[in-house]
């Protein structure tokens, strides 16, 4: 899974147990940014052991022996990054952990994988094994009888499939559960109340026959892609009915006609975009809030999708990291979400992005608290840096520096239930850190100007964060 070279780098951030205890760091002259409050922490002193902030205090304190001292002057340090919504190509390893972590990317939700493989990646990366994000897992998606993924998702057919899945997913030791677009809604109801009763969280999509506010009502504590806003059109009940009685797919694949696909959801989507109810939609986002349900709008890749055609001659600087299999079918016409398209779906998109942004502050101001989320794999979003692209579109979108950097940083953490260790930074908190060359509160670009990382209390200079990179090029190349 790792090369050797990147075992190395391992070996500097795990180390043996007595030099974790002898190490101490400290970082001097920093800036520490509150992503609660917003406020300004300026020239701090941060001191590390043990892979925990021991202190932060107003000045330098003396070197103890074997202590490292690490001046920043006029550097900003926030808590490590998270992508909420990620997928790993293949089986975790190198390259995508290099593009994480050298981009302050330190935690990610997997929402789709194979499960033997990312909850092993997860087991290795805790222990200190290998260097990367810290991995929350879904486990296999559940999905309905014809999964749109049938590598990594479990067929559920009726309610006892549900609930034997749940059970599956809770033996193998998963931290949730997620489900997908194909779950009849008998089973979905059934699959809610196992997964509280297995004490996992159900995520994921919100299956098409399901209305979004009884997924609300059933527990579901995160809803994936900004298609929620389908729950604020007056015409929701009559779309979900629409789905039980046509299979576009079927006739697609019995007529050879593909393009049957995109020009329903054109058509479905224009209809439900003319029906939005300002009032229906303010009630649902408030019931969001009351029932404390996350939102991953995954902004990154509806724009991905959206103009793809744009993105694919851009020779886009980061494509140097992506191996040439994956980007032969990112190409539109290669493509499977791509190839298909037609006019009339090309400017629903267009349509469909705009009306996402617009709904983000209205969401927001309504108490809808967000996760950053790239669905990573989606053409031309890329593994840690689409997060800070993640958190440019919350901030055009309309919502403050501040706001958009607690989407990756306090807002996960809280979700998760780990924001005694993770999502701010303070005493006693994981040393999960990024330490950026100016403040990202003036302008939210500024998270891709990284100084440093610090991952579990180790420290990462430019100069690591490089050769990580660079052994992602390669990984890619080869």
């Amino acid at each position: 899974m790792f090369g050797k070279s990147f075992a190395a780098i391992a070996l500097l951030i795990a180390g043996s147990a007595a030099a974790s205890a002898q190490n101490r760091l400290q970082v001097t002259h920093v800036n520490v940014v509150d992503v609660v409050t917003g406020r300004i922490q300026p020239d701090r002193t941060l001191l590390i052991s043990d892979g925990k902030i021991v202190s932060i205090s107003g000045g330098p304190a003396s070197a103890a022996a074997g202590e490292i001292v690490f001046d920043a002057p006029g550097k900003f340090v926030i808590p490590g990054l998270w992508d909420m919504h990620q997928h790993f190509e293949g089986e975790p390893g190198q390259r995508e952990f290099n593009l994480m972590v050298a981009n302050g990317v330190l935690g990610v939700r997997n929402m789709g994988g194979v499960a033997k493989e990312v909850l092993q990646a997860r087991e290795d990366i805790r222990s200190g094994k290998y260097i990367g994000p810290q991995i929350f897992a879904c486990g296999p998606i559940l999905d309905g009888p014809e999964p749109t993924n049938p590598p990594f998702s479990v067929a559920v057919r009726n309610a006892d499939d549900g609930r034997k899945a749940v059970q599956s997913v809770k033996a193998m030791r998963a931290d949730c559960v997620k489900v997908h677009d194909g779950v009849p809604f008998d089973a979905y109801l059934d699959i809610a109340d196992e997964a509280k009763k297995a004490g996992l969280p159900l995520v994921g999509h919100v299956p098409v026959r399901v209305p979004i506010r009884q997924a609300i009502d059933a527990g579901q504590r995160s809803i994936e892609h900004q298609s929620v806003f389908l729950g604020a059109s007056t015409v929701e009940d009559e779309l979900i009915e629409s789905e039980k009685k046509n299979d576009v797919l079927q006739e697609a694949m019995r007529t050879n006609n593909f393009q049957l696909i995109p020009e329903s959801i054109a058509k479905k989507g224009n209809y439900f975009l003319d029906h939005i109810d300002e009032e229906r939609a303010h009630d649902l986002y408030r019931s969001f809030a009351s029932h404390e349900v996350r939102l991953t709008p995954t902004l990154v890749t509806q724009r991905a999708l959206t103009f793809v055609d744009d993105l694919d001659k851009s020779n886009d600087v980061r494509l140097k990291y992506i191996p040439a299999s994956q980007k032969e079918w990112w190409h539109p016409e290669k493509g499977m979400l791509t190839r298909y398209r037609t006019p009339a779906y090309i400017a629903f998109r267009k349509r469909q992005f705009a009306k996402s942004l617009e709904q983000i502050p209205v969401e927001y101001r309504d108490g809808v608290i967000f996760l950053a989320g790239t669905d990573c794999l989606i053409p031309y979003v890329f593994p840690g840096f689409s997060v800070h692209d993640e958190m440019a579109l919350f901030a055009q979108a309309g919502l403050t520096p501040l706001a958009a950097l607690q989407t990756a940083t306090l807002n996960p953490a809280r979700f998760l239930g780990i924001e005694n260790s993770e999502g701010t930074v303070g005493a006693g908190k994981a040393a999960n850190l990024v330490l950026l060359d100016h403040n990202p509160l003036l302008d939210i670009h500024n998270t891709t100007g990284i100084f440093a990382v610090i991952v579990r209390g180790k420290l990462l200079k430019r100069t690591d964060l490089d050769d990580l990179l660079q052994q992602a090029a390669k990984a890619a190349a080869n």
